[in-house]
């Protein structure tokens, strides 16, 4: 089992930040690799979705389960991309002077065959079963990061606009 993580500050406060990690609509808009989310089912503590990604020039559909617990929101993904055997963790939200701090923990395992084909077809060969762990975790870790900096960016400049609308 792989497990990493990625840390992001955004300058808003907890429960702003929540809602915007647990509403999805505005994630494609966002997040340069997602392109589209179909809610499945959702109610206020539970979603399941299917969410479209295009990355190293493939799109693919995953299945994921959302689970909203306090300030944090677990995942699950029963249907994962092809190259894991597991994929689940953790938006865990945390204040802290000035905003909040969000961190994106991951627990994968890899199906270390099928990512070496996966990506010698996107042009990336793997020379080790390392080397391909490495390279699909920096594509997840990149995938996260692009979906963090892409919510920031629009909480802060919508703080920002606010503050700007004010007498």
């Amino acid at each position: 089992m792989e497990t990493f993580e990625i840390e992001v500050h955004i300058s808003r406060d907890v429960s702003t930040v929540l809602a915007a990690f647990w509403h999805l609509e505005e994630w494609p808009a966002v997040a340069p690799h997602v392109r589209k989310i179909d809610i499945i089912y959702s109610d206020p503590q539970v979603q399941v979705l299917l969410m479209t990604v295009h990355s190293r020039g493939r799109t693919d559909t995953f299945k994921t389960v959302r689970i909203l617990q306090g300030n944090s929101i677990f995942y699950y993904q029963p249907e994962p991309p092809s190259f894991l055997h597991r994929h689940y963790g953790f938006w865990e939200l945390a204040s802290e002077a000035g905003g909040t701090v969000i961190t994106s923990r991951h627990m994968t395992e890899f199906d270390v065959e099928v990512a070496h084909r996966y990506l010698a077809a996107t042009g990336a060969p793997s020379s080790s079963d390392d080397d391909a762990k490495r390279q699909l975790i920096d594509l997840i870790r990149n995938n996260s990061l692009q979906t963090m900096l892409g919510l920031k960016r629009r909480m802060e400049q919508q703080s920002s606009e606010v503050a700007h609308a004010l007498p």
